[in-house]
């Protein structure tokens, strides 16, 4: 039996990845469950939105070396609770790993906490051994490929994801006939720093995705010319893809995966450091693309022919990784 740790009932475009590869690894076995952790007794574990991903789940893990385990990098405590089980980490993110260890560097400074938190510690629980050779880790970025190789992880597969089919199936057209000179930016992502872009020109009209249905921010995207991401990159992420799928420019930061051509693939005039030096730059990108949008948005077909194909690929690593599995772990 294959587990795919995930929190119940918690939507996120991680969790939704989880079930993704649910679904995917399906093809190939009978034996594949969502193992929800985290549930109420007596309440379903499945969000609305998965359903359609027909789950078979457990709420309890066999611990005999037939199973293997599959965990996010946020999940990694899990795996101290077996011994038997084949594990596996699913690097869907690098930062949010840092963020599920908590404060662990400043705490370990006192030696009083530290000898209380070896005993009682779940933080230390999440910590990752990564000289386990019997850990099988899965990267979904090129962020996080080089994480693991910078923490001695010698062996590594990529497992990426894809956005989804609500996203895909919409007719796009890739012209500024329809489209306002108009900036979408994610309010909980690089506020401070797009707070700056903002101040800086107050003529440019921006617009935060915040409080709106999907349909909502799916006709946005495909009335607007630009969508900036000045935040984090955790990893792969899904909105910078979309938004650039509907026919917006991408601008953004070189935080985490941003910096990787692999990851973002959009021309590399348009990433920038988020200093305020930049800013002008960033404002005279942005003007330049609404003059010539029909132009610019052309760059992007690379971008854009890569996302259209990545649930192929996806299932193209998903058969990769099922045979690592067999391989791995029928020895």
């Amino acid at each position: 039996m294959i587990y795919i740790a995930c929190p119940a009932k918690y939507a996120t475009g991680g969790t939704e990845l989880l079930h993704q590869l649910y679904y995917k690894l399906k093809v190939y076995t009978k034996n594949v469950r969502i193992y929800y952790f985290g549930s109420k007794e007596n309440e379903s574990p499945i969000n609305e939105r998965f359903k359609k991903y027909e789950v078979k789940y457990v709420k309890d893990i066999e611990d005999n070396s037939s199973n293997i385990i599959i965990v996010p990098e946020t999940a990694t405590n899990i795996l101290r609770n077996f011994s038997s089980i084949n594990k596996s980490i699913w690097w869907l993110s690098v930062d949010n790993y840092y963020k599920s260890l908590g404060n662990l560097d400043s705490i370990m400074k006192s030696l009083v906490l530290k000898s209380l938190l070896i005993l009682n510690g779940e933080m230390f629980k999440r910590k990752v051994d990564f000289k386990d050779k019997n850990i099988l880790h899965l990267y979904q970025s090129y962020y996080a490929k080089k994480f693991l190789q910078e923490k001695g992880v010698s062996k590594s597969y990529y497992l990426s994801d894809y956005i989804g089919s609500n996203f895909l199936s919409e007719h796009v057209d890739l012209n500024d006939f329809n489209r306002k000179n108009r900036v979408l930016y994610n309010p909980k992502k690089g506020i401070k720093f797009t707070k700056k872009i903002i101040s800086y020109n107050c003529n440019i009209d921006f617009c935060p995705l915040i409080n709106m249905t999907q349909d909502q921010i799916i006709d946005l995207c495909k009335t607007s010319k630009v969508y900036i991401d000045f935040g984090n990159h955790p990893g792969k992420d899904r909105f910078p893809r979309e938004a650039a799928h509907l026919g917006c420019i991408i601008i953004t930061g070189k935080k985490g995966s941003a910096k990787f051509h692999e990851d973002v693939m959009i021309p590399e005039k348009f990433k920038f450091a988020d200093s305020e030096k930049n800013i002008p730059n960033i404002v005279n990108e942005i003007k330049n693309v609404f003059l010539n949008y029909n132009d610019i948005v052309a760059k992007y077909n690379d971008y854009r022919n890569m996302i259209k194909n990545e649930e192929n690929i996806f299932e193209d690593d998903v058969k990769k990784v099922w045979n690592k599995f067999l391989i791995q772990y029928s020895k």
